[in-house]
Parts: C-alpha cells; structure tokens; sequence
C-alpha cells in the first residue's frame, strides 16, 4: 500500500493534495471506520462507474476515512449487483403502493417500429419502484454497516485489552 506522502508525491494526485491532504481523511479510528463504512455501503448501489466518486465526494463531505469508504464501495460487483437491485425494487414496489413481494415487470416484446415506446413504458414502471428502493436499501445497508462496525471495533479492542492484561 502507498503511503499519504508518496500518494500525493505522485504527479497524478499532487493536484489533489490541497483537498485530501489532511489527517482525518487518512487516520483511522472507531467513528472514522464506523462513518466511512456507512459512506461506502451507501454509495455502493450507486449505477456502475459512480460508486467510488460518490463515495469520495461523501467521505470528504463527512470527513471521513477515504481509503475505507472507497473500498466498502466494492461489495457491489457484476455478482452481487442483480440480488441488490432486486431488493431495493421490492423495497421501493413495497413502499410506493403497500403491496410486497411483486414481481418485476417483464421485458416488453420488443417490435421494431416501438422499441422506444416500450423500453421508455418498461423503464418507467421498473424505475419508480427502482428510485425509491435504491436509496432506502442504501441507507438500511449503511446503518447496519456503521453499527456493526462500532460494535465490532469495541468488542475486539476489549476483548484485547482483557486477553493483553491477564498475561
């Protein structure tokens, strides 16, 4: 892993340096690893190549720690990403109109002459659902994440305290 310092020597990042070149971005503590989760499960459903931005433009807003809210961005991937969007749109579906457990609307015939027509129809009965559910599954996933991090960091840090004192 490269250090702060050799991360902003590099050409590439110098330019970056007067906005992340600060300690609380890059210590790492309870509240910080606790907040920078959050950051990152939220950010994680975000569409395909936004993820890492969003989570970066988060972090620096909360002035959290960037390397863990970055990399909490990866637990989206092409394997996981269907399961989670499935998820929020029942989420969203169950939300918008009480009922859950619907099934996603299926993908129109597709005619030649009203492609448009039908992929416009499909995505916007697939994307209410899909806008609401999205945010909301963000923020339950970000709340789990913050809280089982803030408990785990206590625990292992108790727990080695107690074991370090009996020796």
């Amino acid at each position: 892993m490269p250090t702060q310092a050799s991360l902003f020597a590099s050409p590439w990042f110098k330019p970056f340096a007067r906005w992340f070149n600060h300690p609380y971005f890059w210590q790492l503590n309870r509240e910080r690893a606790a907040s920078a989760v959050a950051v990152g499960m939220f950010c994680g459903l975000m569409p395909g190549p936004t993820q890492m931005l969003t989570a970066l433009l988060v972090a620096y807003v909360v002035r959290t720690h960037l390397p863990l809210a970055l990399l909490t961005t990866l637990y989206t991937n092409p394997l996981t990403y269907v399961p989670l969007y499935y998820c929020a749109y029942q989420i969203g579906a169950g939300l918008m109109d009480g009922q859950w457990g619907q099934e996603m609307p299926a993908l129109p015939d597709f005619t030649v002459g009203h492609l448009g027509a039908e992929l416009w129809q499909w995505l916007t009965q697939f994307g209410k659902p899909l806008l609401l559910g999205v945010p909301v599954l963000g923020t339950i996933l970000a709340i789990i994440g913050y809280i089982l991090v803030w408990n785990g960091w206590q625990w292992f840090t108790s727990r080695h305290t107690n074991t370090s004192g009996q020796k």
